[in-house]
């Protein structure tokens, strides 16, 4: 199943699941794009395929690639979509958002300067706000800062998992993403991902030109109702994060942040067993954060 690489061009990986209406929007606005080499990679984890999707790849055969698969997870969807992808730039999406027409030739044009982009995200939802520190990873606290909605072109620790361009090889040679880093909401997915691709010495630029609108769709997606769960999640994959690429000396710090958070849940909730499950978390992160990553599609990848 491995794709013929191409010499040029960008493949848009947008894993989805239960957001027909949103994906629908989003590969509209991808299809009237300015440039002209570029796949549309959709990994539909959903309950049920999406019919109007399949009838848009009908009408644009070889633009349009839609898969309805059998595993869950956004890490595990973005190493299927890299998997299959034929050219050599890696552009990744969420499902529900909008974009202009120059959005791919800003990645590439970035890319060109660099070895990976990443692209400015403007939250419709209101949600998110920007704390400064845009892109940067606080190694003390085990912290990225997000803060994609600013204007200008400068180098970052990190890029924002829902508009980021890769090129396939780095992918490849990191062995891509983690899917340890797999349960709950995923989170810190793609910030690990760029830890290593820094530590290797790669470079990640930011451009603001780059640009698209989130929607943040209210379901779907990664979204983890469960408190307790949501906790145990954030726990293990940032203890990961904290095994890998903090130092040993930043590592209590970082260790006492986690747990204040875990405290603040459970105070929330009123639940005194969510910190149990928070320090269960944080063991088990932090012992998977000792070994190497897992891609369950790297034989494809050639990696």
């Amino acid at each position: 199943m491995t794709a013929s690489i191409q010499s040029s061009g960008v493949s848009v990986i947008i894993p989805t699941y239960n957001r027909a209406g949103y994906l629908e929007n989003t590969v509209k606005c991808l299809l009237d794009q300015s440039v002209n080499d570029f796949e549309i990679i959709i990994v539909d984890q959903s309950d049920e395929p999406n019919g109007k999707i399949k009838d848009m790849q009908n009408a644009h055969p070889g633009r349009i690639k839609y898969h309805f698969v059998d595993f869950r997870g956004l890490p595990v969807a973005r190493n299927f979509g890299a998997s299959i992808a034929r050219y050599p730039l890696l552009t990744y999406i969420d499902d529900d958002i909008k974009c202009g027409r120059d959005f791919l030739k800003e990645h590439v044009e970035a890319i060109g300067k660099s070895d990976a982009v990443a692209g400015a995200v403007h939250d419709l939802a209101g949600k998110l706000k920007n704390r400064g520190k845009t892109g940067r990873f606080d190694s003390w606290l085990a912290t990225p800062h997000a803060g994609f909605d600013v204007e200008g072109s400068f180098w970052v620790d990190i890029a924002p998992g829902g508009n980021c361009t890769i090129k396939k090889s780095i992918l490849d040679e990191l062995g891509g993403f983690d899917e340890q880093l797999n349960v709950g909401a995923a989170l810190h997915e793609e910030t690990d991902f760029f830890l290593r691709l820094r530590r290797r010495g790669y470079r990640v630029l930011y451009n603001s030109r780059a640009a698209l609108d989130h929607y943040g769709a209210p379901s779907g997606g990664c979204r983890t109702p469960d408190v307790g769960k949501y906790v145990w999640s954030l726990a293990h994959n940032r203890s990961l994060l904290i095994r890998r690429h903090v130092k040993w000396f930043q590592k209590p710090f970082a260790m006492g942040r986690l747990m204040l958070l875990i405290l603040s849940y459970a105070r929330s909730a009123r639940s005194p067993a969510i910190i149990s499950r928070g320090l269960a978390g944080m063991i088990l992160g932090y012992n998977t954060g000792a070994r190497n990553v897992h891609n369950s599609f790297s034989k494809r990848t050639g990696s």
